[in-house]
């Protein structure tokens, strides 16, 4: 009996601080690795020995026995419960994203998601709670169960223009959400209660110029009471005027603009063509919080300005 006592308690200690015993092939730099294919040289993040915390940026290649292996997906669990996890920087090798990769994260604050990125797992980011914006990559085509569920802080959400399905309850109990992007020019297909419990009176759905009549007849979508057209594509156009005084730069997470006259209006994108920001200038120096990571465009009246967060 006390054999069987001293087993569940150590169940229980594994699974409440967030400690894995999954095994992995080797640590480099902090981020434990598993090996998907030798052919490939594939490799994927999972658990290891000590819990994930505090930034973590993940690389695009790793060198193990001298050997050079590509960083391809985050495993199933890979930071499950690591609630010290503050910040994560996915690289554009990497296509999937697994199970409650990163299930109960309840201090990730930051998440940048690489540009290959193909699919999100069920419960991949289970009750981050602390979880503000996060942006879906092009090339996503579809988001797992319950994947952003309880993501409480969550205030503005992008969806990509690849996006065909979402699955049920993907984004419930999403109650901070005030935003959503979607560039796809054909609804996702939303399974069952995708979106329960967000304020669809509150939160402005944004669509393809166009497709505005479509959102409002599709499942879940059409719940949303505010449907708003934008270009998405509203900055494939990029023009220069090395004679006026504007100055738009990047420093520690925001984009300043500077000697920009006040009431000129200001629109930020993100390099796929998704608003993130739009208003008009106050001052002479107006500052935009933005994630870091990621190359923005940034229109300021009739001129139009790259930076790099």
């Amino acid at each position: 009996m006390r054999k069987n006592y001293t087993k569940i308690l150590m169940v229980a200690v594994v699974l409440f601080t967030g400690v894995s015993t999954e095994a992995y092939a080797f640590n480099a730099e902090g981020i434990y690795y598993n090996i998907t294919s030798e052919a490939d040289t594939t490799v994927e993040v999972t658990s290891g020995s000590k819990g994930y915390a505090g930034d973590i940026t993940i690389p695009v290649k790793v060198s193990y026995n001298g050997k050079v292996y590509t960083v391809a997906s985050i495993g199933n669990k890979a930071f499950y419960y690591c609630r010290s996890l503050t910040s994560v920087n996915i690289p554009d090798s990497l296509t999937s994203i697994g199970e409650d990769a990163f299930y109960c994260c309840s201090n990730l604050e930051s998440v940048i998601l690489g540009d290959t990125l193909l699919t999100i797992g069920g419960k991949a980011f289970y009750y981050c709670s602390k979880l503000a914006t996060i942006d879906i990559p092009d090339k996503v085509t579809s988001i797992g169960n319950s994947a952003f569920s309880g993501c409480s802080s969550l205030t503005r959400l992008g969806l990509g223009k690849s996006l065909s399905v979402i699955d049920s309850y993907a984004f419930y109990a999403c109650s901070g959400l005030t935003e959503i992007y979607c560039a796809a020019s054909v609804p996702p297909s939303c399974r069952s209660y995708c979106f329960l419990n967000v304020d669809k009176s509150a939160c402005t759905l944004y669509v393809p110029e166009g497709t505005a009549d479509d959102y409002r007849v599709a499942d879940e979508w059409k719940d949303f009471y505010n449907i708003v057209e934008t270009d998405f594509a509203g900055t494939e156009e990029i023009a220069a005027d090395a004679a006026a005084d504007v100055t738009v730069y990047a420093a520690a997470g925001r984009i300043v603009v500077e000697n920009a006259a006040a009431g000129t209006p200001i629109a930020v994108f993100t390099d796929n063509g998704m608003l993130i920001y739009s208003g008009v200038v106050s001052d002479t120096f107006t500052e935009i919080p933005a994630p870091a990571g990621k190359l923005y465009i940034v229109k300021c009246g009739t001129r139009v300005f790259k930076t790099v967060m």
